[in-house]
């Protein structure tokens, strides 16, 4: 079954038919949105206008439980598959509801070995662009936070500031900032999100906490407590046969 946003609408449209054979429906609208319970209850305003064969949304606000987003574009459904521009502004204080919604809506996105989406908690800014089509879309925007968890690495971040873009399938990360107890690093990502295959990685910390390198290493802290720092610049690539990896250590 289909997953949607719980929302109860009402509005006022507008619509012209012009006379001339193969003319396009004109018109415009405004939609309120007013939440229900479900899986992701929805308030909202929306600005439409119709002309050529496009629905331009002018303006669009929505808030959802820890998040509000505005959106803005053009979606063109007459085409032989649906293509669309829509920029975008995000800004949760809690990005969990709308991961969870996300990965109920889009089941495929579970299927693979990648991060999954509610692997992330915290708050999250986002602002950017997407277009082409749903089969094949193209992302490109910058993200950051304040307060942030993974749930694969056991330290909570103070600051994730970055970019991303995903273009046929793959998916490019670049962390300018990463901060958290101890850590401060920068790194990058390149991963084929439609094989969940990791492409490459870096990572470059300035200082990685002795204890987190010990934690993704499965050391057991119950029995040795490293303290200190650890200096470390690591790269992995795909060369197609397989993971190869290289990286540099030192310890204060």
């Amino acid at each position: 079954a289909s997953v949607l946003p719980d929302a109860v609408l009402t509005g006022q449209a507008t619509l012209r038919w012009p006379a001339e054979a193969g003319a396009a429906l004109a018109g415009t609208a405004a939609i309120a949105l007013a939440p229900r319970d479900g899986a992701l209850p929805l308030t909202g305003a929306v600005d439409l206008a119709l002309e050529g064969g496009r629905t331009f949304i002018r303006t669009a606000a929505f808030e959802m439980p820890g998040a509000r987003l505005s959106v803005s574009g053009w979606i063109d459904p007459s085409a032989r598959e649906s293509v669309f521009s829509l920029e975008g502004d995000l800004q949760a204080t809690e990005v969990t509801p709308l991961a969870s919604f996300l990965e109920r809506r889009f089941p495929h996105s579970r299927e693979s070995s990648a991060p999954r989406l509610t692997d992330l908690a915290g708050s999250l800014n986002f602002s950017g662009r997407v277009e082409g089509s749903p089969a094949s879309p193209r992302l490109e925007g910058s993200f950051s936070s304040n307060r942030a968890t993974v749930s694969f690495i056991p330290l909570p971040f103070t600051l994730i500031d970055g970019t991303i873009r995903l273009s046929e399938g793959i998916v490019s990360l670049d962390l300018h900032s990463l901060a958290g107890e101890g850590l401060a690093a920068s790194g990058s990502l390149r991963a084929d999100i439609r094989r969940g295959r990791l492409l490459a990685a870096t990572l470059e910390p300035s200082d990685l906490p002795a204890s987190l390198l010990a934690a993704l290493a499965g050391l057991n802290l119950e029995e040795s407590a490293p303290a200190g720092a650890v200096h470390a610049q690591a790269e992995v690539l795909d060369e197609g046969t397989g993971l190869t990896g290289s990286f540099e250590l030192y310890s204060d």
